[in-house]
């Protein structure tokens, strides 16, 4: 057979921990595993230097590949989408879009003469929501195939779930990028609230994840305020999620960002028995199911946020009684449950 290539944001030889990067990675490692590593061929998008060799890479890649697997983020669609739609004229090949959040459909509305070029050049369109998936099959995208984001993660056993110890504070983390749209300050704030309404250190906060580039002075200040019940935890390697966010009793997702699509996090939090806090973007409930693997906010409420760990805290069974229910969801986002649904495209 011919290699399959796989165009994305590596970062070989850098960490980076952001959501395009683990999804390509992880892809592609599974892939690997279901196809061979010799039937492998991979374009890192990363850095300007790579950038300035993605027409040959793209150019080779399109010669010796029937087809070819694109991960980009919004900037990256701009580029890697034109350079496709020229190799397309002189080249047959396949091209499959593994979208990373549910942005797509807003992007190409906003630019016609991209969308042009997408709806020639992209053969199947593979979305993490239904949300997204219906927005893109109301412009006309037959092709597009829900693929919910996965991970490879050891899930914990209902047994292996941590008893409660009463009156200890109950912790609870982020874990994303750390940057302000992401909510962190939300947390903490909401956390800090929740204590001295109660009038006791009822949470314990851990802020986990990279500074994301640019929000470095924004983060410096925030943890120079930071209460004592709050603390950053650094990076954690995308393997170890699990280890680290068990025995937390809940995981706080803030977001801000409306188009959010599968957050990996959330796959991590139920692997781990943790149910989810989080704020209502756009496919909530395509990934949290209300009172069964966690509770919803209104977006931006942080005041919101507040009640919640208040009641929370009078009633923590309303959220230790979910705790099997994670486990049972987080089976729906095993390779082996969807990877089969992108490798029956690539014969």
């Amino acid at each position: 057979m011919k290699p399959i290539c796989v165009c994305g944001h590596f970062a070989f030889g850098k960490n980076k921990l952001n959501g395009q990067t683990i999804k390509t990675i992880i892809t592609s490692q599974e892939l690997a595993k279901a196809i061979g590593e010799e039937n492998m061929m991979y374009v890192d998008t990363a850095g300007i230097h790579c950038m300035l060799m993605l027409i040959p890479r793209l150019f080779w890649a399109a010669i010796k590949c029937n087809h070819i697997l694109i991960f980009p983020a919004r900037k990256g669609l701009r580029v890697i989408i034109p350079i496709l739609a020229f190799l397309r004229l002189f080249l047959s090949f396949k091209t499959h879009h593994l979208v990373i959040g549910g942005w797509l459909a807003g992007v190409l509305a906003e630019r016609p003469s991209l969308e042009k070029m997408y709806a020639k050049v992209v053969t199947y369109i593979y979305v993490e929501t239904s949300v997204l998936g219906q927005a893109l099959k109301e412009r006309g995208y037959s092709q597009t195939v829900l693929m919910p984001n996965f991970k490879n993660l050891k899930i914990l056993e209902p047994q292996e779930l941590p008893d409660f110890i009463p009156n200890a504070p109950l912790r609870v983390c982020t874990f994303s990028r750390v940057m302000e749209q992401k909510g962190i300050d939300e947390a903490i704030w909401a956390v800090t609230r929740a204590n001295e309404k109660l009038g006791r250190v009822a949470y314990s906060l851990t802020v986990y994840g990279p500074v994301e580039r640019g929000e470095e002075e924004w983060f410096e200040k925030l943890q120079s305020n930071m209460p004592d019940c709050a603390k950053y935890g650094g990076v954690i390697p995308y393997d170890k999620s699990t280890e680290v966010l068990q025995g937390s009793f809940a995981l706080l997702f803030p977001t801000h960002f409306y188009t959010e699509g599968v957050p990996g996090t959330l796959i991590d939090a139920y692997a781990s028995g943790v149910p989810v806090i989080a704020s209502r973007w756009e496919s909530f409930a395509d990934v949290v199911a209300e009172g069964e693997t966690g509770y919803g906010y209104a977006m931006g409420e942080a005041d919101a946020l507040c009640k919640m760990l208040i009641d929370f805290a009078q009633h923590p069974d309303k959220v230790l009684s979910l705790r099997a229910n994670c486990i049972d969801k987080a089976k729906d986002f095993l390779p082996q449950n969807l990877l089969p649904i992108l490798l029956e495209r690539l014969n």
